[in-house]
């Protein structure tokens, strides 16, 4: 995958864009047969960028994989509890394992 940047957010931090696609998949495909020609090569390709671009643009304007869970764990705290970590270090896990937000992945 690639990081994208979700900086335009406040505590925005990075997200997940995948890079394959059903476009980029078809690519290879054709690449790897060997009889695609070159305009339908170039064909494959653009289409293949588009999807990533879009892939991009979507991930950095909030509506990533990563981003949306996010907000979906977010929006079931309880009222008044903190999201993140004050910095006390009472509150700090030994076991990053143990950590709430490895259990809800």
């Amino acid at each position: 995958y690639e990081t994208l940047m979700t900086k335009k957010f406040a505590h925005g931090r990075t997200e997940a864009g995948y890079v394959v696609s059903d476009q980029s998949i078809k690519l290879s495909q054709a690449f790897d047969d060997g009889t695609t020609e070159d305009g339908a090569l170039k064909s494959l390709f653009i289409q293949a960028v588009n999807q990533h671009v879009n892939v991009v643009r979507l991930g950095s304007g909030g509506r990533g994989i990563r981003h949306l869970f996010a907000l979906k764990c977010l929006s079931e705290l309880p009222r008044g509890q903190k999201a993140v970590s004050t910095g006390d270090a009472s509150e700090a896990s030994d076991n990053l394992f143990e950590d709430d937000g490895w259990r809800q992945l």
